[in-house]
């Protein structure tokens, strides 16, 4: 919605309903046409997706343009790799939603290390989502390669993606690197909200706990 309110181009942005109200006021502050669906994530993902294709000049960002929107996730990676002096973290823990973040920051140290601007070291990635949509954390502890849908029920709402795009590459990417995907329940998610605002002076939303 920002980058299309800048660039002088009409955009439409499909949300869940039940999205947390800052969100949808942060969204709907640059202009464009904003919609509420009632459903979930992967019920938004279809609509857009119908939408898109039926328009010969509309583009679905999180389909049809998807490599630009996946790619943009790297910068997490190079802002971790550039605030520890040009070195890569023991671990990592990345939420999951698509799974496409957590792909794309192994993505760039894995560029960082072939640019030789890191140390090229071992390094464990985890995966953490809610239980209450969790379908690569069960796909990871049975040892499955293949991650079934779930329907979510979860106050993370940004993770609440039953059917992750990108979920058989998280796993390949954590048993790679020799790391795990794991859930916790939404009492843990608003604890660890509180932790990191007592003890960082950070409130993040609800995938950040």
């Amino acid at each position: 919605a920002a980058a299309a309110a800048r660039a002088g181009i009409r955009s439409a942005v499909f949300v869940p309903s039940d999205l947390e109200t800052q969100k949808i006021i942060t969204t709907a502050v640059y202009g464009g046409t904003f919609i509420t669906v009632d459903g979930n994530y992967d019920d938004v993902n279809r609509l857009a997706s119908e939408i898109a294709g039926e328009q010969e000049d509309w583009a679905f960002v999180n389909v049809n343009v998807r490599p630009y929107y996946a790619e943009g996730s790297k910068t997490l990676g190079y802002e971790i790799a550039e605030q520890l002096g040009w070195r890569l973290p023991d671990q990592i823990v990345v939420p999951v939603a698509s799974g496409s973040q957590l792909t794309k920051i192994d993505k760039a140290f894995q560029e960082l290390i072939k640019l030789g601007l890191v140390e090229d070291k071992p390094y464990k990635v985890f995966g953490a989502q809610a239980q209450g949509c969790d379908p690569v954390s069960a796909a990871f502890k049975a040892g499955h390669d293949v991650v079934r849908p779930v329907k979510p029920k979860t106050i993370a709402k940004s993770l609440a993606i039953g059917n992750p795009a990108d979920g058989p590459y998280v796993l390949d990417v954590v048993r790679r690197t020799g790391g795990a995907v794991d859930d916790v329940t939404d009492e843990q998610v608003v604890e660890g909200i509180r932790l990191l605002a007592g003890t960082e002076g950070i409130f993040g939303e609800t995938a950040g706990g």
